[in-house]
């Protein structure tokens, strides 16, 4: 294999996007100066002028906010410049981190842009609310209330960004150290993560690994970012295995990356590929959570991924050694004849079932008032379908339950509701595996993946609490099936 190399076109790029967002920084702050200037002259006279004093304090925030965030992007784009000249064909020597095997927590920088679309939310819902919504109820129109679900939005917005800050100031900037650089597809690598905190969580730290390909759809002035999961593992590290460090405590891991995986490409900047380093503990009052960028080439070296087989083996088999917690929801059940039943069905709880009730309710309010504001009809359409598929999903949440047989012959599975399914049947002869999956990047859903030795893949199960329990799961099945 060939060493990687990347266009110079990415330096480009990344300074057009930088000068755009310069430019997009300036309409705030004159916007917000202005809205300043006039809410200012006209307080002594009019105490509505609170309004756009607040407007344009945050405005003007946001825009200086934005500036310096364009200032620092084009800082760093000039330090990466030097350092491509430096090392031509060697993207590991192009992030002084990567340089230095030691990774920042990328998630300080999503909390600050949070704070930034928090507050310019709420500085435009907060206003248009009061001014819609009070003469509208003066009139008795009771459908006005439909406005505040802007704010509602907004104080949720604040409470995440409060809540970033909170973990930030309990846990630090975590870092995580490498012991060598690039990281080689179907080798073992290893490391640990430095966190400030010396109280040891009860369940272990949880390390995950996954590999991510971004596309940015452009349609005119909007760009949506659209994550694809590729790949992902997870391991739990004991709160015994983590060491003392002068900052807190270090938590080592080590890990595996498939030999035919995609590597680290961020040449096109609206088609990326990474890989994703993510660390997470329970602990009373704020969890603990951080996210690392790893660097992932091919160096030309010949790899045969007996080190990613080894490490998915020894994987398993500790998996398959430990017991399920009582919150996975899942039941097995010993056959007579050999192998075992697993009965499951999503785990409920008052948080999980509030948060859908309120997400349920506030969708269908936002039709409502598209429908009451005579909103062109293709918007409460749209909205109207998702919310069909959201009543299904929580349909099969509810009441959905898998029943999975496994034994040596082959894998039985019936998915039903209030008793009501089909069941089907797969041979042991044309099964390839079965794995622990995630249902996406970010993604709070896990189940069971049943592999064919043809490539395709059949989902077995669904709404596992967390990864560890979906992988206790497939390495059971796979015991039963001989596979272990």
């Amino acid at each position: 294999m060939q060493p990687q190399s990347f266009p110079a076109k990415s330096g480009v790029s990344n300074r057009f996007v930088v000068g755009l967002l310069m430019l997009f920084a300036l309409p705030f702050i004159a916007g917000g100066l202005l809205a300043l200037v006039q809410g200012i002259r006209h307080y002594r006279t009019n105490a509505d002028a609170i309004a756009p004093i607040i407007v344009g304090a945050v405005l003007t925030a946001a825009g200086l906010l934005l500036v310096w965030g364009g200032r620092y992007a084009a800082s760093a784009i000039v330090k990466r410049d030097a350092m491509q000249a430096r090392d031509p064909g060697k993207p590991w020597m192009w992030r002084q981190d990567w340089v230095e095997r030691v990774i920042k927590d990328s998630t300080k920088g999503g909390a600050i842009g949070i704070w930034i679309f928090a507050l310019l939310w709420n500085a435009v819902s907060f206003p248009a609310a009061l001014l819609i919504a009070r003469p509208e109820l003066a009139k008795g129109n009771q459908a006005a209330l439909l406005v505040l679900l802007f704010p509602l939005i907004g104080i949720i917005l604040l409470i995440t960004a409060i809540y970033q800050t909170l973990r930030s100031m309990k846990f630090g900037t975590s870092t995580c150290h490498l012991e060598q650089v690039p990281i080689v597809p179907g080798r073992r690598f290893r490391g640990d993560i430095e966190l400030s905190m010396e109280t040891a969580p009860q369940n272990g730290y949880q390390v995950r690994i996954a590999s991510v390909h971004a596309v940015t759809a452009r349609s005119g002035r909007s760009h949506s970012t659209t994550e694809h999961l590729l790949w992902d593992a997870e391991i739990v590290v004991d709160a015994a295995a983590a060491m003392r460090s002068p900052m807190g405590v270090r938590v080592p891991f080590e890990l595996a990356t498939p030999p035919d995986s995609h590597t680290t490409d961020e040449s096109d900047i609206y088609d990326r590929y990474f890989w994703r380093l993510s660390a997470s503990a329970q602990f009373p009052g704020v969890d603990y959570a951080a996210q690392f960028q790893l660097p992932v080439f091919q160096t030309g070296e010949e790899v045969d991924g007996s080190e990613f087989a080894a490490f998915q083996e020894r994987h398993r088999t500790e998996a398959a050694r430990h017991q399920l917690p009582a919150s996975s929801g899942v039941q097995i059940t010993p056959q007579p004849g050999g192998g075992e039943e697993f009965r499951m069905q999503a785990r409920k709880t008052i948080g999980a079932t509030l948060r859908s009730l309120l997400f349920l309710a506030v969708w269908n309010a936002a039709i409502v008032a598209m429908i009451y504001f005579r909103t062109p009809w293709g918007f409460p359409a749209a909205f109207i379908a998702f919310d069909l598929l959201l009543i299904i999903g929580g349909i099969d949440y509810f009441l959905g339950q898998t029943t999975v047989t496994v034994g040596a012959t082959g894998v039985s599975v019936r998915r039903e509701w209030l008793g009501a399914g089909r069941t089907k049947s797969y041979d042991a002869a044309t099964i390839a595996s079965i794995d622990g999956a995630t249902a996406g990047e970010n993604s709070t859903s896990f189940g069971v993946t049943l592999k064919f030795s043809d490539g395709s893949t059949r989902v077995l199960a669904s709404y596992l609490p967390d990864r560890e329990s979906a992988d206790i799961v497939a390495a059971k099945m796979m015991a039963d099936l001989g596979r272990a």
